[in-house]
């Protein structure tokens, strides 16, 4: 789960969907740790009716800030929210959700999201910046569009525009993969995504042409036990 996903797909002959080379994380490498979904409800209500996984994970994807939650089903009552010191925070004061900012690097591949997205771009080089892309609250694209598509493409902060099943793509597998690092690290068990059910929130206001377009992003990153929760 955090694997290469350049074979997913490509754009104009160049990969445009890779893991990255860097990572704020420090490691998301799921060779050794893999990280992968915030909503406490949606994790309590799943963990009354799912006794065959180890984990249930579900991921808030808002607007201005995402974030994630799991608990185990062992202790369904304890809850984890995402541990900002694993996305490279010394300290808990950035409370439990990350800003909505994605960074692509100028060979488009993903650089980092959240606050280092939001730091790391604001800090370059404006020539530089100029060959970054960078995105902000993207997920109200998919409630104020009329017509949404596959083949549809968001404007980064300079201009430039990119695949938007794509960027909503790079930020799930962030989540992911987060998330995966912190109950691998905490479980005597190799844990794979199998072994967990992932719940992705959606507003229970959006259209079906929206709920689908996210759920292509997911098939995407590749999760394999998904629902969805309507909040």
């Amino acid at each position: 789960v955090c694997e290469d996903m350049a074979s997913l797909t490509s754009h104009n002959n160049k990969s445009v969907l890779k893991s990255s080379r860097r990572v704020p994380v420090h490691d998301l490498n799921l060779e050794k740790k893999v990280p992968l979904g915030l909503i406490n409800h949606a994790v309590t209500d799943k963990l009354k009716a799912v006794h065959s996984y180890i984990a249930v994970a579900a991921i808030d994807f808002g607007t201005t800030y995402s974030g994630y939650a799991y608990a185990f089903t062992t202790d369904p009552s304890n809850i984890h929210v995402m541990d900002q010191r694993l996305a490279g925070h010394r300290s808990s004061g950035y409370g439990t959700q990350q800003p909505t900012a994605l960074l692509l690097t100028d060979e488009r591949e993903f650089h980092s999201f959240g606050y280092e997205a939001q730091e790391y771009y604001h800090d370059m080089d404006e020539n530089e910046s100029m060959s970054w892309l960078y995105f902000e609250k993207f997920k109200m694209e998919l409630h104020t569009r009329k017509h949404l598509h596959e083949g549809m493409e968001l404007v980064a902060a300079n201009g430039f525009k990119y695949p938007a099943v794509l960027i909503f793509a790079h930020a799930l597998n962030y989540f992911k993969c987060m998330c995966m690092r912190e109950i691998r690290e905490q479980s005597t068990n190799y844990i794979t995504a199998n072994d967990i059910q992932w719940v992705i929130t959606v507003p229970a206001i959006w259209r079906h042409s929206a709920r689908q377009f996210m759920r292509r992003a997911a098939i995407k990153v590749r999760f394999v036990k998904l629902t969805w929760l309507n909040r």
